[in-house]
């Protein structure tokens, strides 16, 4: 007789209830994960430290040089010394313009910005944004590999490695002797930083069960939010020396893989899906251990509850057990080609993609333009960050009372309203000192719409991908984000030149997305889905609920009229 399959699961949260949902083991594990987007923070921002936009002219010439070309006892030439060119200014003939003959003149010194040492400018002018789109391709190289690799092989193997190799391309970029020796390196450190953030944040999630992943999903935006603050001072710490060691100040806090090497365990939730049952158990154990409860109950109900899935009808099998043993059903067997040929998967990753790309790009621009406000640079940063702070805890208040794609929708609109407004009172106002004033305020209110969408998207892409598809459809999310990095530095030349264009485009693009999150399952409430069709399910389930209610509602008024 062929070999047949019985089609249950282990109910991971159940496992995880018996273990103590809320236990020493998860928390602890959770808070050492919660550090590396500290890390990620460091790497993606430091940009704005390490690559500041200096004020530039021509470097004066010698008397030499003065001597050579006859300007030196001559009054009637004056010399204007521009941003790329000298200006020769006559009274007798027609003006005329040097090359800058002795490079250039900054403002703070060269070593404060890597813009500065390699001459960044004029011709140049963009390469430092390029850096920053380099980074995001890393980031997107990383999206498509990294993400199969954790599916398949496991969170914790792929994290730490790639861990160690992002910490060392940021501490030789430190020391890149020239231009594309640092843009090599921040392609790497790009490829590497989305490689450690992914399988991260996957793995805080995947700890906890439904009652608690809204909880702790909001609190890791939170710990995001402070992350970003942190680096204000921090910067400003460092704000006299050299971008080089700006930049190893930054990279040291990715030190702390050394200490997930020792002290993180693998997903468990994975584990188990996968049927690792030898790996979950000594993880198991640990954790009883630490959560003080009874390791034998725990593990006894993983065994029976395993036990459904071992094949039958095959000799061979009889003498292994569980833990030796577990073939997941065909069901749960998924890949990427799923989000090609499920029409649901399909729907998600489209709305997704647009979504992340729309929160990305504005997210980003924010930070990328922040020094061309009117006022102090480290303040704005400052500000900009602390509003992050501030969005997050109203996303932390409304995501317990309200649904997570109205409360999405919510924020994206306020913000993209905010950057719209922004444009319409340029174009209105007189007086530049309240335009000034205006840009800031709506500015700050964008962030703190934008940084609170952001945040509830890396919440809710997880909550509607299947187990094995979830790290998929985070990397998915990670794609569109990358590719919203990839563009978003260029905002701040772009600002200088066309400075209603960038908040034009964010702000439309933001009002229109939302309106397609509404296509989507709402997650609310559920487990975190192993299949495809459990998905499905809740969007029948909820077209059912308003039907009948729609149905209560009708039979209130015919009742009424009778």
């Amino acid at each position: 007789m062929a070999a047949t399959r019985k089609t249950s699961l282990i109910d991971v949260d159940s496992v995880f209830t018996s273990l103590k949902p809320r236990g020493f083991f998860q928390i602890a594990q959770f808070s050492v994960l919660a550090l590396t987007f500290i890390v990620y923070a460091a790497s993606l921002l430091k940009i704005i430290f390490i690559g500041i936009l200096p004020e530039v002219k021509c470097a004066n010439l010698t008397e030499t040089q003065l001597s050579d070309l006859k300007f030196a006892d001559d009054s009637s030439f004056t010399l204007k010394y521009e941003k790329c060119h000298i200006e020769v200014l006559t009274f007798n003939q027609t003006n005329q313009t040097l090359p800058c003959l002795n490079g250039y003149s900054y403002t703070p010194e060269r070593s404060r910005s890597f813009v500065s040492e390699f001459d960044l400018v004029c011709d140049k002018e963009g390469f430092s944004e390029l850096t920053q789109t380099l980074y995001s391709v890393g980031g997107l190289i990383s999206s498509l590999t990294v993400p199969i690799m954790t599916d398949k092989y496991g969170r914790k193997k792929i994290h730490i490695i790639l861990s160690i190799v992002f910490l060392g391309s940021g501490i030789g970029l430190s020391f890149a002797p020239d231009y594309p020796t640092f843009a090599a390196l921040r392609l790497l450190e790009g490829i590497m930083c989305q490689a450690v953030i992914v399988p991260s944040f996957t793995m805080m999630l995947e700890l906890f069960t439904i009652e608690d992943k809204t909880m702790i999903a909001a609190t890791t935006g939170l710990l995001w939010a402070f992350g970003v603050v942190s680096l204000a001072p921090l910067a400003y710490l460092f704000h006299t020396f050299s971008w080089r060691i700006n930049s190893l100040a930054f990279i040291s806090l990715g030190v702390i893989v050394f200490v997930e090497i020792w002290y993180i365990e693998e997903s468990l939730r994975w584990l188990l899906t996968n049927g690792k049952m030898k790996e979950s158990k000594k993880i198991l154990r640990r954790a009883a251990k630490e959560n003080g409860v009874n390791f034998d109950d725990i593990w006894s109900t993983c065994v029976k509850a395993s036990s459904a899935l071992l094949p039958t009808g095959k000799e061979n099998d009889i003498d292994k057990t569980p833990e030796d043993v577990i073939v997941p059903p065909e069901e749960y067997k998924v890949g990427v080609k799923t989000l090609i040929t499920d029409g649901t998967a399909r729907l998600i990753t489209i709305i997704i993609l647009i979504n992340g790309l729309m929160n990305s790009l504005t997210y980003n621009m924010f930070y990328m333009t922040a020094a061309q406000l009117s006022g102090n640079y480290y303040l704005n940063y400052f500000l900009t960050a602390l509003m992050e702070v501030v969005g997050n805890l109203f996303m932390f208040y409304m995501i317990f009372k309200y649904e997570r794609r109205t409360t999405m929708a919510f924020f994206q609109i306020l913000s993209g309203s905010a950057l719209i407004m922004s444009v319409i009172f340029t174009f209105i106002l007189q007086s530049q000192v309240v335009i000034d004033t205006v840009h800031i305020v709506m500015s700050l209110i964008g962030m703190l719409g934008i940084s609170a969408s952001y945040c509830i998207i890396w919440l809710y892409t997880p909550e509607i991908y299947p187990t094995n598809l979830r790290n998929v459809g985070v990397g998915m999310l990670g794609i569109s984000g990358t590719i919203g990095n990839m563009l978003s530095p260029f905002s701040r030349v772009v600002v200088l030149y066309i400075p209603w264009l960038p908040s034009s485009v964010t702000g439309a693009g933001n009002i229109l997305a939302s309106f397609l999150l509404f296509l989507l399952p709402e997650s609310r409430g559920h487990q975190l889905p192993s299949t495809m069709d459990e998905v499905r399910r809740w969007k029948e389930e909820r077209l059912e609920k308003k039907l009948a209610l729609k149905n209560r509602y009708a039979d209130k008024y015919d009742d009424e009229n009778l």
